[in-house]
């Protein structure tokens, strides 16, 4: 995307990417299709039994315990192992997903992406080349000027580390109040850009993993959205 350099930007919009712009769940549905179809091949599987593997994983994923889903799962089917395990986490990692931006996030975008005074950057945790197939199959790289995969720097600067935080603040030029992220995840998300005193909008929309979390109490959002319909208004971009 290219911006006027003649124009510095006045305010900084930071994204989230996992249930902020897309619902997380169709990565994650997306992935255990994708497993199942190998497990299919390996074990000769007829469609169907692979179907019934794919539901398995999803019935854990509403219902149980994510970060041990393909151990749970694959114990149940009798195919545990650290081999297939790790086979499994490798082919969801590394699919080309089938997951859709969500139509109020390209609108967002779209609109912010036509302003020489607004600098948009993407924030996202999460294994670096997953997180970037995510990126491509959403089709939303052109709309920003930065994109950090904390990743990149090591798991330790995932948030809330606030490296990546400071990296916008560095290449946009904006500081405090001139700066807005958007994220899903209370427990996370907003505890390095509060202490910088960014300004904090948390998106929470029904079927995302984190709607019934409780922001904690000594953490003061700005303001809470269902979706992003609005946020320009809502910020006062439209007289920035």
């Amino acid at each position: 995307m290219s911006r006027d350099a003649i124009v510095k930007p006045r305010r900084a919009v930071v994204f989230d990417l996992d249930d902020t712009l897309y619902l997380e769940r169709q990565f994650a549905y997306s992935g255990y299709r994708a497993v199942s179809r190998f497990l299919g091949e390996q074990h000769r599987w007829s469609t169907q039994l692979a179907r019934k593997f794919e539901h398995d994983c999803r019935r854990q994923f509403r219902w149980g315990d994510r970060r041990r889903l393909f151990n749970e799962v694959l114990e149940k089917w009798n195919l545990s192992g650290d081999v297939v395990t790790a086979a499994c986490i490798r082919i969801y990692r590394e699919h080309a997903p089938r997951i859709v931006l969500l139509t109020d996030a390209r609108q967002i975008l779209s609109e912010l992406s036509a302003r020489p005074d607004v600098w948009l950057a993407l924030i996202t945790d999460g294994d670096a080349a997953t997180q970037a197939n995510k990126v491509q199959a959403l089709g939303v790289a052109e709309y920003f000027h930065q994109i950090i995969y904390t990743d990149q720097w090591g798991r330790e600067f995932w948030k809330p580390h606030p490296r990546a935080f400071e990296a916008v603040e560095q290449e946009s030029g904006c500081r405090g109040d001139e700066c807005v992220y958007l994220g899903d995840n209370p427990h996370k998300d907003f505890t390095a850009p509060a202490l910088r005193d960014w300004r904090l909008v948390r998106v929470r929309r029904r079927r995302s993993l984190h709607y019934h979390a409780a922001n904690p109490p000594e953490l003061v959002i700005t303001s809470e959205l269902p979706n992003l319909v609005g946020l320009s208004d809502q910020l006062g971009l439209a007289s920035c």
